[in-house]
Parts: structure tokens; sequence; C-alpha cells
């Protein structure tokens, strides 16, 4: 009887045993599911912060062209201005700019 009771005994240890280990690989897993998600959405994070970068750059080159392009139209009415004033003072010593005025309006229609 002692045997069994030693053999029952043995047994019920070595099922906590099992159900002690199987709880250990559970939380192992859910922990590795968890660290797995958090690297995910840490991606997703790095992934968009990335991507808003790039539409900044996007914006700033843009910006910076249109104003590269808006001083190059800035210089050429001045330089057009100014070729005018030199023309319109040797043709009509009186009023160079009514005339470089009538000038221009002509060239940009």
């Amino acid at each position: 009887m002692r045997l069994v009771i030693a053999v029952t005994l043995q047994w019920h240890y070595c099922m906590r045993l099992v159900i002690a280990v199987t709880l250990q690989w559970h939380y192992c897993m859910k922990l590795v599911i968890a660290v797995t998600l958090q690297w995910h959405y840490c991606m997703r994070l790095v992934i968009a912060v990335t991507l808003q970068w790039h539409y900044c750059m996007r914006s700033v080159i843009a910006v910076t062209l249109q104003w590269h392009y808006c001083m190059r139209l800035v210089i050429a009415v001045t330089l057009q201005w100014h070729y005018c004033m030199r023309s319109a003072s040797q043709q009509y010593q009186g009023m160079p700019n009514t005339a470089c005025i009538s000038y221009l309006s002509r060239q940009h229609r």
C-alpha cells in the first residue's frame, strides 16, 4: 500500500512539473508574441517617420525650387527693365520710364 501511495505521489508531482513547464512555455510564447508585436509597431513607426521626413524634404525641395524660379524671374525682369531703360534713354531723351512701361507691356501680351 505504501508503494501505491509513493507512486501516486510521484505521479502527482510529475504532473505538477508537466503543468509548470507547460505554463512556463505558454508565458514564454506570450512574451515572444508581445516582443514581436512591439517590434512590428516600432518598425511601423520608423516607416511612418521616414515617410513623413521624405514628404517634408520633398516639400522643402519644392519650396526651394519655387524660390529659385521666382528669383530667376525677378532677375530676368530686372535685367529686361535695365536694358529697356538703357535703350529708351538713348531713343527717348525726355521720358524713358514711359517708353519702358509701354515696351514691357507689349512684350508680355
